[in-house]
């Protein structure tokens, strides 16, 4: 929207058909976020257009949301649940694991100072 402000006209309107964005878009410019320039109106749709709207966002939401029955998901939680260690489990391990001895030769420490370099 701040497009609006590198033009040269005598009011810069953003014109919104949902109520809930125009509470928003008040809400930014009474907070300052916002440039005060910029004047924000509500147009109401017409009720049969704004049936024929609310009918195709439900079509599309439906076309776009997970499929499954409620038990599906609880049983995918639960198994991801179980085979996820908590966050007490994961701070004992790291502080009680060492790194085995095979993730480098013994007698070359990747880790150690490199000396004369």
């Amino acid at each position: 929207m701040l497009f609006l402000l590198m033009t040269e006209v005598a009011r810069r309107l953003v014109i919104l058909t949902e109520s809930d964005m125009y509470d928003l878009c008040v809400r930014e410019r009474e907070a300052g976020r916002v440039p005060p320039a910029i004047e924000f109106m509500h147009a109401p749709l017409p009720r049969d257009l704004f049936d024929r709207l609310s009918a195709a966002r439900r079509v599309s939401s439906a076309e776009v949301s997970p499929a499954s029955d409620g038990y599906e998901e609880a049983a995918l939680r639960d198994r991801i649940r179980r085979s996820t260690p908590s966050n007490e489990a994961l701070l004992k391990a790291a502080k009680t694991h060492q790194p085995p001895a095979s993730w480098w030769n013994e007698e070359s420490d990747p880790f150690a100072p490199d000396e004369g370099k």
